[in-house]
Formats: C-alpha cells, sequence, structure tokens
C-alpha cells in the first residue's frame, strides 16, 4: 500500500498560512495508511492553527490518528495563548463532575499503596484540581506543569499548588525525580507522544508509577457526544485501550492496572475513558490491534447520520433568516461553518465563554462574551450537544436572559422559545 498523499485542494488552501506536515505512526513508526475521513475546520480571525485533517489508521500497526497537520510547534504555541482549561466562569474552580474524577484517581493510588510523602507532577495540570484532590488525600510534595500562566495563578491561587508555565516538551528541563507522574487528557492532543513518554520515563524515580487517562476510541460510538466531535480541533491521537498499551511498551513502560471508565463529565454526558497505571520496564514490542479501525468506522457512521439529522434543522433556521446569536466556537460550530447550512444563517455575532476568543472574528462575524448577549435579543443557538444543560442554566439561571433558544438535535426553528 502506498502512503496515504495530501488532498490537493484542502493543501492548496492551507499553504497559504501553514506548512502541513504527514506523520509517521506515533506507535510504530509505519509511513502507510488508511484515511477513514477528512475533517475541516473555519478557524478563527487570529488565534487558530488547524483547519483539517485526515483520520487514519495505521496499515501496519492499527493505531488511529489525524494527518495532515501544522508543525509541532503550532500546537505548543495554541496550548500556551489559546487555554481553554482556565475555567474563567468559576474562577478556576473544578466543575462537581471534575471533582468527583479526580478524587477516584487519587483513590487509585493508595489503592496501590503510594506513600503519601511520594513527589508528583501533574503534567497538564490546568488549574490544579487533580493536585488538590491530592492533597485533600494527605499528600504533600505536589507539583504541576502546564503552559497556561493563568491556569498556574489560578492553581497557585485557589489550592496554593506550585505549576511550572512550561510546555510538555519542555520536560527534559526538570531535574528532580518523581515517584508518580500523572499524564490525564494529555497524550491525545501531542503531536509526537514519544518524547514526552521517554523524558517521563526519566523524571520517575525507581518503582514510581506513570497514570495516564485518555479518551477511549473504542467506545466513542456507545457515548456518542455530537457528530465527530471526537475528532476535535485539539484531538489527533485515538486511542484504544491496546494501542494505549502498545505506545507504553515501546516506551518502556508495563502495565501494572488498566480501567475502562465512562466518568461523569458534564450533567449530561459520561466520557468513555481509558485509565492506565504503569510501571517502568524494559521497552517491549508493539502487537497489531483491530479495534481501533472498526471501532473509528462505526463512530464515523453514527456521526454521519446525526450530523445529517443536524444539517436538516440548519436549514429551516438559514431559510428562516432570523437573527441568531450561535453559543459556541469550539469544534462542531467551525465544523458547521464548514461542511453545512449554517454559514448561511444570518449569524450576528458568536458568543462563547473563553475570553482568548473574544474580539477575535469567525467567518467575518464577532465573537463576544456571555455578558454581551445583553445587547442582542436575538434567538440563541446553542451549537453543544454535552454542554446544552450547563449552557441552559447559565443563560437562564446566572445571567438571567430571556432570548429564545435552539438545541441541537430539536426537531424545529427555536424550539425553546417556551423555555
Amino acid at each position: 500500500m502506498k502512503p496515504l498523499q495530501p488532498n490537493k485542494s484542502f493543501q492548496s488552501k492551507r499553504r497559504q498560512a501553514e506548512d502541513i506536515t504527514f506523520r509517521v505512526c506515533p506507535v510504530c513508526g509505519g509511513n502507510e495508511k488508511k484515511r477513514l475521513i477528512h475533517q475541516t475546520f473555519s478557524g478563527l480571525s487570529s488565534g487558530s492553527f488547524l483547519h483539517g485533517y485526515d483520520v487514519v489508521v495505521c496499515a501496519q500497526c492499527g493505531t488511529g490518528f489525524a494527518d495532515g497537520l501544522p508543525a509541532a510547534w503550532e500546537f505548543d504555541r495554541y496550548y500556551k495563548e489559546m487555554s481553554q482549561w482556565e475555567f474563567p466562569d468559576n474562577f478556576g474552580i473544578e466543575s462537581a463532575q471534575d471533582k468527583q474524577r479526580f478524587e477516584t484517581v487519587t483513590g487509585y493510588m493508595l489503592e496501590e499503596k503510594l506513600d503519601l510523602e511520594s513527589s508528583i507532577l501533574d503534567v497538564g495540570c490546568a488549574t490544579g484540581g487533580l493536585l488538590a484532590a491530592f492533597k485533600r488525600g494527605g499528600f504533600t510534595r505536589l507539583k504541576g506543569l502546564d503552559p497556561s500562566l493563568r491556569c498556574a495563578e489560578l492553581a497557585r491561587k485557589n489550592y496554593g499548588i506550585d505549576v511550572l508555565t512550561l510546555t510538555v516538551g519542555d520536560l527534559s528541563q526538570l531535574q528532580e525525580k518523581f515517584d508518580l507522574i500523572t499524564l490525564s487528557g494529555v497524550l491525545e492532543h501531542l503531536y509526537d507522544p514519544n518524547p514526552a513518554i521517554a523524558n517521563i520515563r526519566k523524571l520517575l524515580s525507581d518503582g514510581g508509577l506513570f497514570y495516564v487517562n485518555v479518551p477511549d476510541a473504542g467506545a466513542f460510538v456507545k457515548y456518542l457526544d455530537g457528530p465527530y466531535q471526537q475528532f476535535s480541533i485539539e484531538h489527533i491521537q485515538y486511542f484504544t485501550e491496546a494501542a494505549l498499551v502498545n505506545l507504553m511498551k515501546i516506551n518502556g513502560f508495563q502495565p501494572v492496572r488498566l480501567i475502562a471508565s465512562a466518568q461523569p463529565y458534564t450533567l449530561t454526558y459520561s466520557y468513555p475513558g481509558i485509565e492506565g497505571i504503569f510501571r517502568k520496564a524494559s521497552a517491549g514490542s508493539w502487537e497489531y490491534e483491530e479495534k481501533s479501525e472498526s471501532s473509528l468506522r462505526d463512530y464515523i457512521r453514527v456521526s454521519r447520520d446525526l450530523a445529517n439529522r443536524v444539517e436538516t434543522q440548519l436549514e429551516k433556521v438559514a431559510e428562516s433568516g432570523e437573527p441568531i446569536l450561535v453559543w459556541g466556537v469550539g469544534t462542531n460550530t467551525q465544523r458547521l461553518m464548514m461542511t453545512g447550512p449554517l454559514a448561511r444563517a444570518n449569524i450576528v455575532a458568536f458568543v462563547d465563554s473563553n475570553s482568548h476568543y473574544h474580539g477575535k472574528l469567525l467567518m467575518n462575524r464577532p465573537i463576544i462574551s456571555p455578558l454581551e448577549v445583553a445587547d442582542f435579543p436575538h434567538p440563541v443557538l446553542v451549537a453543544t450537544f454535552i454542554f446544552r444543560e450547563e449552557i441552559r442554566k447559565q443563560i437562564r439561571e446566572k445571567l438571567g436572559y430571556s432570548n429564545p433558544l435552539l438545541f441541537l438535535g430539536d426537531d424545529g426553528p427555536f424550539q425553546g422559545r417556551s423555555l
């Protein structure tokens, strides 16, 4: 099989802004791939770096990943400057769902008999919620690492947690050893996870533990979160349990414990994850796994069905010509603006809680903060599936707005007028 070739029409649009790189498999290094689907995103007027990619599986070992990406340094810049994990509405305090998840992780480590004097590093710690859970559990030697200055500030303010404002690529700068290193929701974001894992191995003390949590590609279809949402602006690795173990083995880790979990993520949605506890060992070899391709194809199939329903709904919105606001400028919105009738709707402005987006444009429409919605009486299209209840509560209960609401998946334009 020949290596996958670039999509020429897509490539011509992207070369004006950035160079695309075509990746080898992050597990086996193979260069032969099967393309499953192409994702396209609109991007913002500034701050965006990823406008699309191919979802592929490695023909050699079966691993799923995104291909045709900007250079690795673009990812580091994005996470430093455009972090969405600062929780501006909650001043860095984690949600009840996150708190429950963090307490579970602390429980795992206590079950593994990790000493309370153990030194712990949380890589990609955001505002420090997991480290705060460890602190409540009696652990005292805690340190975080995150590229966002704001996240580091909030972790210190809210929890007294020391956070190094470094990227995952800066791990080699650290000199001290740790007894536990945690990496939650990070590996799926990394252009090449191998250098990070190698550096983590060097930072672990003899007998140290490595905790990893990644989305479970084998369960995407069971926990549908919107059409193609797992193929997001930020997620570029798609791990099954076998793929994760393969990656760990080639980097010198053996599994101690693997947990397939579906933990509460929002008020209405549980996120499918793979949690792994690994220990340093000799480097091993990968084994071919079949689940990635079949699972991703199933997810694409059900996503396509849901996307067709949403497009039918949005056709009515576009045809009505009614001025609207669109709440949310993430993956789903940026995909819809490129692939469906939403771009033809009479959108007055987009709304998002991430302050990094405010003042920017999405396809020539302004992005405003939730507080500015008070100046707009227009109906609001809530462009997310899993956070719809949180946004409804924010609009109705916290902000007190009476704008008519439309949720994706409802039967017709602005079914929420009576809400």
